[in-house]
């Protein structure tokens, strides 16, 4: 599935906010809508979410605005005033807050991208991993504000890091944006942080040897000089992503 631009919040960006304030996932919103008698799967959750033209019925609909505490009407046009939102809008602080304290909606940002979520955590540690050649097209949703240029490319995607080899930069619980090599760049790719499937195995690390014009190898580094690095063969290599934003980040 391709990113999708979005300008401003439409009806798929407002459902994905208002699943988001609730807390749960796709999958728990379909097995929610399922025990009350709705046939439907974590996958159509996902399109409503990522195509506007897809018809939603009415009383799923409805059943829908009851679970995230909204109406249709707010889901359908965005006219009406979101009920229980968790963040002030715009510069306005909120009350009682010191007053350098400032809070802004996501919704507000000019620009976000919806990019298929890996199910699986890139290994920054290489180790084999079940998973790594699977299909990426029927994921969840992980929105991108303010993406970088390159992120609109098909086949971007976001990625949790799992692991510390490399830190500092990037740190284990970590989610981050990367958009696809083209298979015949393989061998012109320059240094930078990747996205890296080969063999069995899916890691993030940091390319700065690339030998694959020359001798048909290339060298994976971490930035945890604990962590070491490895040289893997051209026929082992599939597919590259490179990183370019940190879309989410836990406090430490």
């Amino acid at each position: 599935m391709p990113p999708q631009s979005l300008s401003k919040l439409t009806r798929a960006g407002r459902l994905i906010d208002l699943r988001l304030n609730t807390g749960m996932s796709q999958r728990a919103v379909a097995e929610k809508l399922n025990k009350l008698g709705f046939k439907i799967s974590a996958a159509s959750i996902s399109s409503y979410e990522a195509d506007d033209s897809i018809k939603i019925k009415r009383p799923l609909l409805q059943k829908l605005a009851e679970l995230y505490k909204s109406n249709t009407t707010y889901i359908e046009t965005g006219t009406q005033p979101q009920p229980n939102v968790a963040f002030a809008t715009g510069n306005k602080p909120y009350i009682g807050e010191p007053k350098d304290v400032r809070f802004r909606h996501p919704s507000t940002l000019e620009e976000f991208l919806n990019l298929p979520a890996v199910p699986v955590r890139a290994r920054t540690l290489f180790m084999e991993m079940a998973g790594s050649g699977s299909d990426y097209s029927d994921l969840e949703i992980m929105r991108a504000y303010n993406p970088s240029s390159e992120l609109h490319k098909v086949g971007s995607i976001a990625i949790e890091v799992d692991g510390d080899s490399m830190e500092p930069q990037l740190r284990s619980g970590m989610w981050v944006a990367a958009y696809p090599i083209d298979p015949s760049d393989f061998k012109y790719v320059s240094s930078g942080v990747y996205v890296v499937d080969f063999g069995s195995s899916l890691v993030i690390k940091r390319i700065k040897d690339n030998d694959l014009l020359t001798d048909g190898t290339l060298t994976l580094h971490s930035d945890n000089e604990r962590a070491g690095k490895v040289t893997i063969k051209s026929n082992d290599l599939r597919r590259l992503w490179r990183v370019v934003d940190v879309i989410r980040a836990r406090v430490i």
